[in-house]
């Protein structure tokens, strides 16, 4: 959804930042590395070893130093220090720019049908309308003819309103209108080409 926008735009030069991944770790891979997250499970930091249920290893006999299975000390049973660490990626993340902006799907209750962040266009899954045309009722957002109009009709008046400030031309309302009509029906059939059917999460 937000690659149809950008290729409608991208001729208009217009510049907003995105997070895009890169090809090296982040700190989630870089802790797995190098053992030093925050989760220890070995050496004698807290994390589990010691003694199994009833000094029974998991094959059903006794383990030679009872030290198999669930423990019940607070050390670990590896030798030095051993740590899986928490992250949110596999890879470390770069800003870029797009010839558009990032379409999210949010939940705003009392909010309008669409909130303008700047480098991303929120719309609100909460406000009546929205919820008025959203057939799913399994949670998702199920992009059918109609839902896939009322996102193009509510995601084009913020990006008209920055084309003209781009320029510095202050537009007349038929202009205003004429714009927004061009590209809410431009983007629409963007996505019925590409999303028609499909049901999203948070972002598209």
């Amino acid at each position: 959804m937000s690659d149809c926008l950008s290729r409608i735009l991208r001729s208009f030069k217009l510049q907003f930042e995105q997070l895009a991944p890169t090809g090296k770790p982040g700190e989630f891979s870089k802790k797995l590395a190098e053992e030093t997250g925050d989760v220890p499970f070995g050496g004698e930091e807290p994390g589990g070893g010691g003694p199994g249920p009833d000094e029974k290893g998991s094959g059903g006999l006794p383990s030679l130093n009872g030290n198999a299975g669930v423990g019940d000390k607070d050390s670990g049973a590896g030798e030095g220090p051993r740590r899986k660490g928490a992250g949110s990626g596999a890879s470390e993340e770069q800003i870029i720019t797009s010839p558009g902006p990032r379409i999210e799907f949010q939940n705003h209750a009392g909010a309008d049908r669409v909130i303008d962040l700047g480098n991303s266009l929120v719309v609100n899954t909460q406000h009546p309308d929205f919820i008025q045309r959203n057939p799913s009722k399994s949670g998702k957002i199920k992009l059918d003819a109609r839902l896939l109009n009322y996102v193009s009709l509510v995601v084009a008046p913020p990006c008209v309103h920055r084309l003209f400030e781009r320029k510095g031309k202050v537009p007349t309302a038929l202009e205003t209108g004429t714009n927004i009509v061009d590209l809410s029906m431009r983007l629409e059939q963007e996505l019925f080409a590409t999303m028609l059917g499909s049901e999203v999460g948070g972002t598209a």
